[in-house]
């Protein structure tokens, strides 16, 4: 396989373990994955593995709703691994995507967010995964969306592309994936991300936000799970899927 992967500046990385503490990003990827988890999940026990784990928060936040089962965090940036299994008990896997790679344990569910960007070959490491998972196998994936938003920033995160609902589908399909489900998140922040790609930030940090703002887009962000169940949003600046494997 070739897919070679964008490093994730040490920067970020850093500033990531800070969101954790109820930033509106941080929170919303939380609130849509558990509702998807549990709207979709089947059987009363999950075996769970996240893909790119990051700093670990996002799963451990997810964990907590899910039914009981295994758990096991995949990650392969250094800094990653070295704050990863300093903060948590939760078995950490070193896993290169860029090679053939093999999962701890059957998964019910797997979890991979805002990782494909970063992979050159998205659809190889797709495929990679579609190899060990059993049909009834849950994956939850977001990625950033909307190409006309690709910008400076993107490069200096390390993204190679973003995607629309008809690239990511396309993407599934190849990789022998079956969509269930999938909508942009986000929406109401699109202009913003324009606003991003005209006048971008000197460094890679999300924007600092007051109290007040946080928890209106936390709400904002809550309050839109709701509204694709009647007209679905045309866009935003991420899409989040539930697939599985065909």
């Amino acid at each position: 396989m070739s897919q070679v992967a964008s490093k994730i500046p040490q920067s970020h990385f850093e500033e990531l373990s800070q969101l954790e503490q109820g930033y509106w990003w941080f929170e919303g990827r939380v609130h849509w994955a558990t509702f998807l988890a549990k709207k979709f999940l089947r059987g009363e026990r999950c075996n769970y593995l996240d893909i790119g784990a990051g700093t670990g928060g996002f799963a451990k936040r997810l964990g907590k709703a899910l039914p009981q089962g295994e758990r096991a965090l995949i990650e392969n940036d250094p800094d990653a691994l070295s704050y990863l299994r300093s903060q948590t008990e939760t078995p950490v896997y070193s896993i290169d995507l860029s090679k053939p790679f093999a999962f701890p344990f059957t998964p019910d569910l797997v979890t991979c967010m805002d990782v494909i960007e970063h992979l050159k070959d998205d659809v190889g490491v797709l495929k990679e995964i579609h190899h060990q998972l059993p049909s009834e196998t849950t994956l939850i994936i977001s990625v950033p969306a909307m190409p006309s938003l690709f910008s400076e920033w993107d490069r200096k995160l390390g993204h190679f592309r973003r995607y629309t609902m008809t690239s990511l589908g396309e993407t599934f399909a190849e990789a022998g994936f079956e969509v269930e489900w999938m909508r942009y998140m986000w929406s109401f922040l699109t202009p913003v991300g324009y606003y991003r790609k005209r006048y971008p930030p000197k460094g890679l940090e999300f924007p600092k936000t007051s109290k007040w703002i946080n928890q209106s887009l936390i709400l904002s962000s809550r309050l839109e799970r709701w509204f694709p169940g009647f007209i679905a949003p045309p866009m935003g600046t991420s899409l989040i899927a539930v697939v599985r494997p065909r």
